[in-house]
């Protein structure tokens, strides 16, 4: 069944993206107030998780109930890290390679607070999932290519690069 269960999350994913790119570029909703507004609806779905089930774990998500949650929670992850990326790239113009640094080295501190602090399990699954979600879109990675390496939409490989003289690599 792990076909069915990755077929979900890449599904999911898009939704997830979908929505908050809808929001921002559609109906004028910042990237401040999405980034609240998906960390608000993830809040109350954990609060709403564990009031319920008394855990949050992915190892215990043996019910129908567990499971809704699970989805839910990743659903509000995406659009959560799709809002959080594009506001810390973006509107605090860091470009996306920058954040992509920033947000790995906020990871490796949730790693360290886990193994040399003792920090528990699952708050720290959750917190460094969430942080893997902000994505690199497209239009902006193409905004990071140098203009000689784009080839219409996509960027040219390295062996048009030497058939067409390769001075890029001389």
């Amino acid at each position: 069944m792990p076909g069915v269960y990755w077929s979900a999350v890449v599904l999911i994913s898009i939704v997830g993206t979908l929505i908050t790119d809808n929001l921002v570029e559609n109906f004028h909703v910042t990237l401040v107030q999405s980034t609240i507004g998906f960390a608000a609806a993830l809040a109350a779905t954990f609060a709403a998780w564990y009031a319920s089930e008394r855990t949050l774990s992915i190892h215990t998500i043996v019910t129908r109930r567990r499971e809704a949650f699970y989805w839910l929670t990743i659903l509000f992850t995406f659009a959560l890290g799709t809002a959080a990326g594009d506001l810390v790239a973006e509107q605090l113009a860091l470009g996306y390679s920058l954040s992509a640094a920033i947000f790995a080295a906020v990871i490796g501190l949730i790693t360290l607070a886990h193994y040399r602090f003792k920090l528990a399990a699952v708050p720290a699954f959750w917190m460094a999932y969430i942080l893997t979600r902000p994505r690199l879109r497209e239009p902006q990675w193409r905004a990071e290519v140098p203009a000689d390496r784009l080839a219409g939409d996509r960027v040219r490989s390295i062996s048009e690069d030497l058939r067409d003289g390769g001075e890029r690599y001389a």
